[in-house]
């Protein structure tokens, strides 16, 4: 396995490297930082592919950690291909911990979502078919997004919160299947925790996470807790081939191991849930990954 002390700042960089080179497709126009909410980290980036009428949209959030990372650029092959399907691409940024821990980077997810919806015919989108994907801490996002029940607030005050979280389908890379201290000592054997887990609950340090204050948000933001029968289908995948994972394991090591993707999928066979798991030894690597992705969202956007 690579050494994992690479991987947590290597991977939205080394993503972008994989989807950014020139690649032909649809023509798309892009809408730069659109705010979502008043935040300055509440913003997105829209693509909407030209002609074909109202077009899906999949919502993409970017890992770092729930710490850091960023929206750009907005990857742009994966654009032209989803563009070639007449889907459209809304990379968000989300507010970061530790000044905006759980539950804020979720819900920013959630709200994206939302706002889309509410502005879907001023950018010649379809509010119907909405998919979300992630990277690491993104594909948390993503899964909460869109395993939590439907946040709609119909008599809310704010027109955006009037709209439906429900997604037809999500696409993670590399997610973690769980934030909750327990099930990282239990399912993955190892009591070595990051401390960007810490920040991301508000805790000053990993050894805090035990505390009772904390056991009811590890629940309820975990990708394992949230899975069950009858939410939109799941495809998700890891960069490396499945390997051993020895007890003890660093948090570098484990954090984006598939591993973690062996769990979700235990999960979701258990639950009823439907979640295809592939990892870089069944795709070829990041562009067969992408390719599969878009096919895969296609299928369930109805493209």
């Amino acid at each position: 396995m690579r050494p994992a002390a690479a991987l947590l700042p290597a991977l939205v960089p080394a993503f972008v490297a994989a989807v950014s080179a020139p690649g032909g497709g649809a023509a798309a126009a892009t809408y730069a930082d659109l705010h979502y909410g008043p935040a300055q980290l509440q913003s997105l980036d829209l693509h909407v592919p030209e002609g074909g009428g109202p077009a899906p949209v999949v919502v993409f959030f970017h890992g770092g950690a729930f710490v850091g990372g960023d929206k750009h650029p907005c990857a742009p092959q994966l654009v032209a291909m989803l563009a070639a399907r007449h889907i459209a691409f809304a990379c968000a940024d989300y507010r970061l911990a530790p000044d905006a821990p759980y539950p804020a980077p979720m819900r920013d997810g959630a709200r994206a979502v939302q706002w889309l919806r509410a502005h879907a015919a001023d950018y010649g989108l379809d509010p119907a078919r909405v998919g979300v994907m992630g990277m690491s801490a993104g594909a948390g996002i993503a899964l909460w997004v869109a395993f939590r029940p439907d946040l709609a607030e119909p008599g809310a005050a704010d027109p955006v919160l009037r709209q439906s979280t429900a997604v037809s389908a999500v696409v993670t890379g590399n997610a973690q299947a769980t934030y909750d201290p327990a099930d990282i000592r239990s399912r993955l054997h190892t009591d070595r925790l990051p401390r960007w887990l810490a920040q991301f609950y508000g805790a000053g340090s990993p050894a805090e996470l035990d505390a009772p204050r904390f056991r009811g948000p590890e629940a309820e933001a975990s990708p394992i807790a949230n899975l069950h029968a009858g939410g939109p289908p799941v495809f998700s995948y890891y960069g490396h081939a499945p390997e051993a994972l020895p007890p003890g394991s660093a948090p570098a090591d484990y954090i984006h191991s598939p591993a973690q993707g062996d769990i979700l999928a235990e999960v979701a066979r258990e639950r009823g849930a439907a979640l295809t798991l592939r990892t870089a030894a069944d795709t070829g690597g990041w562009r067969g990954f992408l390719a599969e992705a878009v096919a895969f969202f296609a299928g369930a956007l109805g493209r």
